[in-house]
């Protein structure tokens, strides 16, 4: 199929009196990737739960119920995304994690910053996605195991914001 892509191509540039190129062009170099690129950027809950930042929300709004992404503890879901960044809400356990989580999905939604964690597929560095992993954390109720994520969400989440 891509030949005759080309032969057409070739026979249309031709017949149109276009200079015709008989060799594949070479790629143009591109730099090396960066070890940090994609994992240099986050803001933390705070950042994020401050009306004056609420327009910088991409793809969500603080209106947003929780439980859009995390269903259960039926009490967070309830809450409005930027009630769950308050530090009220943190417990060190569902609260905490839901706390971060909320940080981490909003960091990773921003198109301009260079998040590590990805909302719905593994990050970089093979970090896993935030919303399905923190869903079964909550769901299993392991509080060493929601703490431990919460705390790699945190580390993400205060790598330092570009936006504020």
């Amino acid at each position: 199929m891509s030949r005759l892509v080309i032969s057409v191509a070739f026979v249309v540039a031709a017949c149109a009196g276009a200079p015709v190129v008989t060799e594949a062009p070479t790629p143009a170099a591109t730099p090396a990737r960066s070890a940090h690129l994609g994992s240099t950027e986050g803001c933390r809950p705070s950042f994020w739960s401050e009306p004056e930042n609420f327009l910088l929300w991409e793809e969500h709004r603080p209106d947003d119920l929780v439980g859009v992404f995390f269903p259960f503890p039926e009490d967070h879901a309830q809450l409005v995304l930027a009630d769950a960044l308050l530090p009220a809400h943190e417990d060190g356990g569902a609260g905490t994690l839901i706390r971060q989580a909320i940080a981490a999905i909003l960091n990773a939604a921003h198109e301009s910053l260079e998040y590590p964690f990805r909302r719905y597929e593994v990050g970089i560095d093979d970090r896993p996605a935030i919303v399905p992993t923190v869903a079964e954390l909550l769901q299993r109720s392991v509080a060493k195991d929601m703490t431990d994520f919460a705390a790699e969400l945190s580390a993400a989440n205060s790598l330092g914001c570009p936006l504020g």
